[in-house]
């Protein structure tokens, strides 16, 4: 065999091993022959030489060949010690991978507790932070809440929202999509305002329980809703309100809305399952204002213009939810 470098791999470990063994036996046949043992048994016998002087004799009979088979040996074992070498450095790197993976998934699990509970309150102190630094601006999306976007009623997926304006630590949020399908009213029975329409109604009830956690709902500041004209028609608004959760007004579209196309917006698959129009080319819902249309009977609602004349009890129209968060006085930390 030639004293030449030896590379261990996976696939002749166990053959390398093998010829090792048969090294060491050979080995173990010279220096430790049946000639050194036969001498060794007549010296004793005949206690005529010292022991160990015949024994290296014998073993001077073999040395180069000892040499030799300890030089392969020798190779043999800085090939597995080298082999050993590339398995540790492999499993550090897969301990390396798996921490990775793990914290991942840890962050998975956060992301997910969070969907299923909605944010929880490190996440919203997160956000608190970059509202008053200004990392979070006007036009910026921001996760809120949680609510059906797909077809499933259970479904529990984190709420986009445009953040509208800011103020002293306060946002006002609109949603980026129409996320339901509601009438502003249900039931038509003359002159309908915002301050008793079945949808407000709905939208600081069952919306506002379902869509948040104790912790958001805190987030949300109630706020005195004003009963604006319609700006063309001069239909009577009805009172002021207070409200948690309200829809915009004609007067707010115009201030925060500089454009037609910012003004659009796409349903959820969850609306358009429960009957939200929208445009069969650019895929944009109708989605309702507070301000009343141009009478009684009629709400504004939003297309890519402002449009008077949304029947109140229609069922096709989308709801964009809008309300002011501030974490002020509960988040400071």
């Amino acid at each position: 065999m030639e004293t030449n470098e030896i590379i261990i791999t996976s696939e002749n470990y166990k053959q390398k091993l093998s010829e090792l063994d048969e090294l060491r036996k050979k080995q173990y046949e010279l220096m430790n022959n049946k000639d050194v043992n036969d001498t060794k048994s007549i010296v004793k016998l005949f206690d005529m030489l010292d022991e160990r002087h015949v024994i290296d004799e014998s073993y001077d009979g073999h040395q180069s060949e000892i040499d030799k088979l300890t030089e392969q040996m020798e190779l043999y074992c800085r090939a597995f010690e080298n082999y050993r070498g590339v398995i540790q450095e492999t499993i550090r790197k897969c301990e390396s991978d798996i921490k990775d993976i793990e914290n991942k998934l840890q962050n998975y699990k956060s992301i997910e507790n969070d969907v299923n509970n909605g944010l929880s309150k490190k996440a919203l102190y997160s956000m608190y932070k970059q509202l008053v630094t200004g990392e979070i601006k006007t036009g910026s999306v921001i996760m809120f809440g949680s609510y059906p976007q797909g077809k499933s009623s259970k479904d529990k997926t984190p709420i986009e929202w445009i953040v509208l304006d800011i103020q002293d630590g306060k946002a006002l949020l609109i949603s980026k999509m129409g996320i339901d399908c509601k009438p502003y009213h249900k039931n038509y029975y003359g002159h309908i305002t915002w301050e008793n329409c079945s949808l407000r109604k709905w939208l600081n009830g069952a919306f506002l329980n379902k869509a948040f956690n104790d912790n958001e709902k805190e987030m949300i500041k109630h706020t005195i809703v004003t009963a604006d004209n319609n700006p063309r028609y001069n239909t009577n608004p009805g009172n002021d309100t207070k409200d948690k959760v309200f829809l915009l007004s004609i007067n707010e579209v115009k201030k925060y809305f500089h454009s037609n196309k910012y003004k659009s917006c796409k349903p959820t698959i969850y609306a358009r399952e429960h009957g939200a129009d929208r445009d069969l080319f650019s895929g944009n819902c109708y989605w309702l204002l507070r301000s009343p249309g141009a009478s009684p009977q009629y709400a504004a609602y939003v297309y890519s213009g402002v449009n008077n004349e949304g029947n109140v009890n229609g069922s096709y129209y989308t709801v964009r939810p809008a309300l002011w968060i501030s974490l002020d006085v509960i988040w400071k930390e």
